[in-house]
């Protein structure tokens, strides 16, 4: 407020300034920047208190001008913020946390600074920000003259509900594995964007939405999804020079139970070959990251025999049994998988109709490395594979034996273009 008769400028003779308790007048006539006794504008005498202002050490300031004698005084009112030792940092409900205590870099360092007070709450925010708090927001600020602190509350933006629309079929638990945010978790953005893309390529939604609303609780988090179609049925013949005309059917449910696991069933059938399985695989179980698969296969196939490029007879191979591997991605290692087999072994002469037969059990370790970037023509990349198959007696088995498979492949561009 200036109070005046509206003259443009003012023959100041004194400068004088109330409501100072803390802040030295000197220190006050160099942020003003008034020179005196001279010739003042009313112009320069608001931009005096908007830099008083500015300063952050007041709550408010205004000027009076009296000219009713021969001299004309300027007097300059200031409501000097309170004085203050530390700011104490609460973070949602739990008890107070000192987090730093203010130093001023002025020589007023007793004096609450609007400025610096905002500038390490917004430290301390971008702080929580970087941890992982995305949501992360200053609720209030209050100042205890008894003790001479600021309390200031932050909030993490924790998620107090998480939503789900469109998975009709799909269990909740199945899709919470795929997200990786939970309840009462700070609402961490690269996560959410992290859980959005697991949930795209998991291959149960043909499209996946998150919207954030915020609450009196906190962040509510509502997942919209739209479930692909899960039966999938394919069937296809070709015709070989060698094996003739063949045909195959598959069944297959991609979320059986709406439990994430697949089963498929397979049913090959040709002149010399047939080979029928039932599969049930996961990418996941439960909320781990293992994945698990168990095949039950029959496969059979007539063979020829040959001595001087003449056929001279023909048996039957047939393969009966099953097996269960558990597999996972490790870091630098690529997918790690253990893999038990229980099989037998039939051979059929076609000439004398007589079987020889043994069992077969075994263990098999593979590593598999993959970092191509495309597929089926890749440019860069490796594709390696080591595996150890171990059969023996002492599993069963009327089959020992031990064996090692390794391989590398590594595609390096010649040039830009080639």
């Amino acid at each position: 407020l200036l109070e005046s008769d509206s003259i443009p400028e003012y023959q100041v003779k004194q400068i004088e300034f109330t409501g100072n308790q803390a802040i030295s007048e000197d220190s006050l006539k160099a942020w003003a920047g008034l020179a005196y006794p001279g010739i003042i504008s009313e112009k320069q005498i608001y931009q005096a208190l908007a830099k008083l202002y500015e300063s952050g050490y007041f709550q408010d300031a205004y000027a009076e001008i009296d000219s009713t004698d021969s001299k004309t005084h300027l007097t300059i009112h200031l409501q000097e913020n309170p004085r203050v030792k530390e700011i104490m940092v609460q973070i949602n409900s739990t008890p107070s946390q000192l987090l730093a205590q203010m130093v001023w870099g002025n020589p007023h360092a007793r004096i609450l600074n609007f400025q610096e007070c905002e500038k390490f709450l917004e430290e301390e925010l971008s702080k929580l920000q970087q941890k992982g708090s995305s949501l992360a927001r200053l609720v209030s600020i209050e100042y205890l003259p008894e003790s001479q602190r600021v309390v200031a509350s932050l909030e993490e933006g924790k998620i107090a509900e998480i939503n789900l629309e469109g998975n009709h079929r799909t269990k909740d638990w199945l899709v919470y594995s795929n997200f990786p945010l939970k309840k009462g978790d700070p609402f961490n953005l690269k996560l959410a964007q992290k859980g959005l893309a697991n949930l795209q390529s998991c291959g149960y939604f043909d499209q996946v939405n998150l919207a954030v609303t915020n609450s009196a609780k906190g962040a509510v988090l509502n997942l919209s999804l739209a479930e692909r179609k899960f039966v999938l049925t394919r069937g296809g013949i070709h015709w070989w020079d060698e094996y003739g005309l063949e045909g195959f059917l598959e069944i297959g449910h991609m979320n059986l139970m709406g439990t994430g696991n697949q089963l498929y069933a397979r049913a090959f059938y040709g002149n010399r070959r047939e080979n029928y399985f039932l599969r049930l695989k996961a990418n996941r179980i439960l909320r781990t990251y293992l994945t698990y698969q168990l095949s039950l296969y029959y496969r059979s196939e007539d063979n020829f025999l040959f001595s001087q490029h003449e056929k001279i007879g023909e048996f039957k191979e047939i393969r009966r049994g099953g097996k269960f591997s558990l597999g996972q991605n490790l870091a630098r290692l690529g997918k790690v998988s253990v893999e038990i087999q229980a099989e037998r072994i039939s051979f059929e002469d076609a000439a004398t109709a007589q079987v020889a037969s043994e069992k077969k059990r075994s263990f098999l370790f593979q590593i598999l490395f993959d970092n191509l970037d495309r597929y089926p023509y890749p440019q860069k990349g490796n594709y390696n594979q080591f595996s150890l198959e171990i059969a023996s007696h002492w599993l069963g088995g009327e089959i020992a034996y031990r064996k090692f498979q390794g391989s590398l492949e590594t595609y390096l561009p010649l040039t830009e273009k080639l």
